[in-house]
């Protein structure tokens, strides 16, 4: 659905390529930007250090990562036990980890630097450059 509503956009070509993001289709130091939505609370903890760690790769240097997910424990102590509960409501089994990593430490230790870390409500975006 995507390809088609795109295909009928004016201006430049805009191509969907779907595929793992442990190994992206992509040559290394080829992309300016990669933003990456709600996509790190569905993985577990190990699959997410190998996911930024590809991110990494293929973003050119000086390139920008934007990463927007579910806050974490620390962002919002008011919704904890919304949030320890979440994953038994909605069946997501990673989500429990993924609230109390350190993100932040994970994106500086894959190498990025410059990252900014935001909350809004309920999303927590990063931004970070190669």
């Amino acid at each position: 659905e995507a390809s088609r509503f795109v295909s009928d956009l004016d201006g430049d070509l805009i191509e969907l390529v779907k595929g793992n993001a442990e190994e992206l289709p992509f040559e290394e130091n080829s992309l300016q930007g990669i933003s990456c939505v709600y996509l790190f609370h569905e993985l577990p903890r190990p699959i997410r250090e190998n996911v930024l760690k590809e991110f990494f790769r293929v973003l050119e240097p000086g390139g920008t990562l934007v990463l927007a997910d579910s806050i974490q424990v620390d962002d919002s102590p008011d919704f904890i036990q919304i949030m320890e509960n979440f994953h038994k409501s909605f069946h997501e089994p990673f989500y429990s980890d993924y609230i109390k990593e350190d993100i932040n430490s994970r994106i500086r230790a894959t190498g990025f630097n410059n990252i900014e870390c935001n909350s809004f409500f309920m999303t927590k975006v990063w931004s970070a450059v190669k």
